[in-house]
């Protein structure tokens, strides 16, 4: 239901378009702390956006409401400079009404947190398709010398085909800008990462632990750091290590639990190096046993297919009687044939 107070006070008499700026507001898409999101048209493109507007309530307060405008510029100056088709794009920026908004591409779907709705996780393939996702976002960003500060599954967009974006910049810190504060807590507390909760600079392998988090989450749909009080999340992130992979999911693969591990290390030099490399290890992961039992598969089929011969034509199993496609699939043609053709096995597809 959209607030009366809000800028989208459908005019139910009318039925006239709601105008914000110049956008036409349509619906409510969701809410934050900070922000209410608007699905809204502009109608100089003709092309449906997402829009993002200060609370009313906090644009009116002095203080905080001046340090949230803040934070909106300094959404649109990170996200602004980043051009990346796993990051949403900022269109535009300005101001309403004494009100700043942001105004970006819409994502026809929903949020990954949507998906986790009911502690549901979800399966392998998309989980990791998602994360893999979000880490080639990160890597793009983190080379760009953005940090993200915020990453949770409501800032990851999943659409359609499983097409996932990650969006909600305000927190990020643009590495090397005079303006970032050390030793503020920002951010959602149970996906911080131990050195924002200790309150010490960050780095892109803030973000890696942040990835952990919600991969952690999407493969057993449990948060690893939960808790009945913020003390007791923020304890357990600098403090504790989360339960294995396989005390939630016993059917999920082995390797996981080394990748997931070393991404929720809690001290950033234990931790992958890039988003990259994190993504690269989910994939082995995830990947290797498609390929095992892809080469087992085929080579139960040659060998059959060459008992039969040798049964067919006793007496001729010499080397020079070895029908032609049998020697392409020796073992080591095989492994290299079965890794190109199963790959990671990521779908990516919406659950």
């Amino acid at each position: 239901m959209i607030e009366p107070s809000s800028p989208a006070a459908l005019n139910t008499a009318e039925h006239k378009p709601l105008l914000f700026g110049r956008y036409e507001i349509l619906s409510e898409l969701g809410r934050g702390t900070s922000g209410v999101v608007y699905k809204a048209r502009d109608p100089k493109l003709d092309r449906l956006v997402a829009m993002k507007i200060l609370r009313p309530e906090l644009a009116s307060l002095e203080e905080s409401g001046v340090e949230l405008k803040q934070r909106f510029h300094q959404e649109a100056v990170a996200a602004g400079r980043l051009t990346h088709p796993a990051i949403v794009a900022v269109h535009d920026v300005g101001e309403a009404e004494g009100r700043p908004f942001l105004v970006m591409e819409y994502i026809e779907g929903g949020t990954l947190a949507d998906l986790l709705v009911g502690g549901r996780p979800l399966p392998l393939a998309d989980a990791a398709g998602i994360v893999a996702q979000v880490c080639g976002a990160l890597d793009y960003a983190h080379r760009h010398g953005v940090v993200h500060r915020d990453i949770k599954p409501r800032n990851i967009l999943v659409g359609q085909l499983g097409v996932t974006k990650v969006t909600d910049f305000g927190t990020a810190r643009i590495l090397g800008a005079s303006h970032t504060q050390t030793g503020t807590m920002l951010g959602t507390p149970a996906y911080m990462s131990p050195e924002m909760v200790r309150g010490q600079a960050v780095d892109p392998r803030s973000d890696l632990f942040s990835v952990g988090v919600v991969l952690y989450e999407t493969l057993t749909g449990v948060n690893p750091f939960n808790a009945t009080d913020l003390a007791a999340v923020l304890y357990r992130i600098v403090n504790t290590n989360p339960p294995p992979l396989r005390h939630h999911n016993p059917l999920l693969l082995p390797a996981l639990e080394g990748v997931v591990r070393r991404a929720l290390a809690k001290e950033p030099e234990a931790r992958y190096a890039t988003a990259t490399d994190l993504a690269d290890a989910l994939r082995g992961a995830t990947g290797g046993p498609q390929r095992t039992r892809l080469l087992s598969v085929l080579r139960e089929a040659v060998g059959s297919q060459w008992r039969t011969r040798l049964l067919a034509h006793p007496g001729r199993g010499g080397r020079r009687d070895v029908p032609p496609g049998c020697r392409r699939w020796r073992v080591g043609g095989l492994g290299a044939r079965a890794g190109r053709s199963s790959g990671p096995g990521f779908s990516g597809r919406q659950a």
